[in-house]
């Protein structure tokens, strides 16, 4: 019998191009602070937790975030599954048996979240190593390393191990089936099985280094080794309502421009955040080449209707070194 491997169930965290959903505070459907929430136990200190079934109360919510149609896993607040139409379809014979489907509306398509309701008990305490919330080993939002029986495993396909109510678990044929279908934006970060001194985290970012390079017309690179930073000096020294709003209207133009409807159409850039201070307002976008995204932008930039001129920083590192600087342009 083929042991099956375990993974953990994770969105890709670190591409703009497999950005997930934000549900934006949507009113909870079991009277908690937001819809969030329902997917989760009340307390994570009572061993036996339970979930509620939401599927005869739930009604389709609004979610936002720059999701592009071929994104089959963007997932809901990061934690929560959120699955495709075609996704769904792919891996209904896992899905179907281990929880509920529940519709979103957003404009990129059909997709659904997802309210995982199988719980095992699989690890093994004695050695597995966790950060436990308790004296006695019982939950945990950390482990370094999983032993798990290998024997209860075997009938399962997706599920939330009793330990650990907030994650997700998959095991080998969900992944298979995955690969099969030609699914986009899933990240399963292997946990069980590995050696003993074995960190799965280090093993996971080794294959994850790969998964973020990109490749465009010249050469292979990280999705956001570059960067392109926007500056727009205040006209007063501070943030008015109207700056604010023209902003605002700038950032939606930037989605727009840079948004790929496809995995075939070429990668720019995105847009990262914001910061103000100093009377100025810095528009922060990420990029594999920002001499490609600066051409890319410039006739968008030229026309602009800001003043003072906003200049450009066109830059070669990180959009997260707010330190460094970079070849100035006034556009």
């Amino acid at each position: 019998m083929r042991v099956k491997s375990i993974y953990e169930l994770q969105p890709v965290l670190d591409n703009p191009v497999f950005e997930g959903f934000g549900s934006s505070g949507q009113p909870s459907f079991l009277g908690r602070k937001d819809v969030s929430d329902d997917f989760f136990p009340v307390s994570y200190d009572d061993w036996n937790w339970h979930l509620d079934k939401l599927a005869t109360i739930w009604k389709p919510i609004s979610v936002k975030g720059r999701v592009r149609p071929f994104n089959d896993y963007p997932c809901l607040d990061l934690l929560i599954p959120a699955f495709s139409q075609r996704a769904a379809h792919a891996l209904q014979e896992f899905l179907v048996p281990n929880g509920e489907l529940l519709p979103l509306l957003h404009p990129a398509g059909e997709y659904c979240a997802f309210n995982c309701c199988t719980v095992a008990e699989v690890l093994d305490h004695s050695q597995t190593l966790a950060l436990w919330r308790r004296s006695q080993p019982q939950m945990t939002q950390s482990v370094d390393y999983f032993s798990i029986d290998k024997e209860v495993v075997q009938d399962l396909s997706v599920f939330r191990m009793r330990e650990m109510p907030n994650r997700v678990f998959v095991s080998t044929p969900f992944v298979e089936k995955v690969h099969e279908y030609g699914l986009n934006g899933f990240h399963f970060v292997k946990v069980w099985p590995f050696p003993e001194g074995v960190d799965y985290r280090i093993e996971d970012k080794k294959r994850w280094k790969e998964g973020r390079r990109v490749m465009t017309p010249t050469v292979s690179t990280d999705i956001k080794a570059e960067s392109l930073v926007i500056c727009l000096p205040l006209d007063s020294g501070k943030l008015s309502k109207d700056e604010k709003k023209r902003i605002s209207s700038m950032e939606d133009d930037l989605d727009a421009q840079l948004f790929t409807p496809t995995l075939d159409d070429p990668y720019f850039g995105s847009l990262e955040g914001k910061k103000t201070a100093k009377g100025i307002t810095k528009l922060y976008l990420s990029c594999p080449d920002a001499e490609a995204l600066f051409r890319k932008l410039s006739h968008w930039l030229k026309a602009l209707n800001w003043q003072p001129r906003p200049k450009v920083l066109v830059r070669n590192v990180s959009f997260d070194d707010f330190s460094a600087g970079g070849r100035e342009v006034t556009v």
